[in-house]
């Protein structure tokens, strides 16, 4: 039977689909606000020095926005699983997780914006990285004792939450941090 609880949970997984997009268009949505504000008034702002700048850093921040939007999507489709507190939990950190270790290995932000221009704020990555270490060996153990029980359909959410952002990731690190589009002139 379907319930308004179901319904709501089965809406709210839908954020899954937004955050993606947000991640995809993270260098273009940003874009129309420009030219229909005040700063469209600030020439400095389009200048060849301060343009890509400006671009990578709020398409930065926008990426991780579709991030967080993209997880709380994924805990809505883990609670609408039905699976334990834990693996919602998992499910919900892993977008993250995953995002800061690539971000470690690569010394780049997910868009790729080098390091020593900016980076994750320690305390997140500890939190973050450390809660899905010990979310990971909880299920493990909870598998291997059998007091756990998973099946594929939280396995393959589980493997969206780790893939999905971390290939858009590489995609745009793969298009240059600098490589910011302009808005459309006329």
């Amino acid at each position: 039977m379907l319930t308004l609880e179901t319904a709501g949970l089965g809406l709210a997984s839908l954020l899954i689909l937004v955050g993606t997009l947000f991640m995809f268009m993270c260098r273009h949505v940003w874009l129309d606000f420009f030219e229909t504000s005040a700063f469209k008034k600030v020439e400095e702002l389009q200048s060849e020095a301060v343009w890509p700048l400006l671009g990578a850093l709020t398409s930065n921040f926008l990426f991780i926005t579709g991030v967080c939007i993209f997880s709380m999507g994924m805990t809505s489709a883990s609670l609408l699983l039905g699976v334990s507190a834990g693996l919602v939990a998992l499910a919900g950190v892993s977008p993250f997780a995953t995002m800061f270790v690539m971000m470690r290995f690569t010394k780049q932000s997910p868009i790729g914006i080098p390091f020593e221009h900016l980076s994750p704020p320690a305390p997140a990555v500890i939190v973050i990285v450390g809660s899905a270490a010990l979310l990971v060996a909880s299920s493990v153990l909870g598998c291997r004792d059998g007091s756990l029980e998973v099946g594929l359909p939280y396995f393959v959410l589980l493997a969206l939450a780790v893939v999905v952002p971390n290939l858009i990731s590489l995609r745009h690190r793969r298009s240059g941090w600098l490589n910011q589009p302009r808005p459309k002139k006329g």
